[in-house]
């Protein structure tokens, strides 16, 4: 419950300012969870964002590229 009540605040920040965080390179913007080791990656397209992932910080950081989110 903890962790789902973590990835709805952060996709709410999200929504709230898309552009606050910066462009990576490939076109992505990260935001890292505050307390669990995860982050979510979303691109803008045009009045959409489009979350990618809801991605492990200790993994590979761009396994989920391969799972079609770029």
């Amino acid at each position: 419950m903890r962790f789902r009540n973590e990835i709805e605040y952060v996709t709410r920040e999200i929504a709230k300012d898309p552009y606050l965080w910066r462009e990576r390179e490939g076109g992505y913007r990260r935001v890292n969870c505050p307390v669990f080791p995860y982050y979510i990656p979303y691109i803008i397209r045009g009045d959409t964002i489009v979350l990618l992932a809801v991605a492990h910080g200790h993994r590979d950081p761009y396994y989920w590229k391969s799972r079609g989110g770029l």
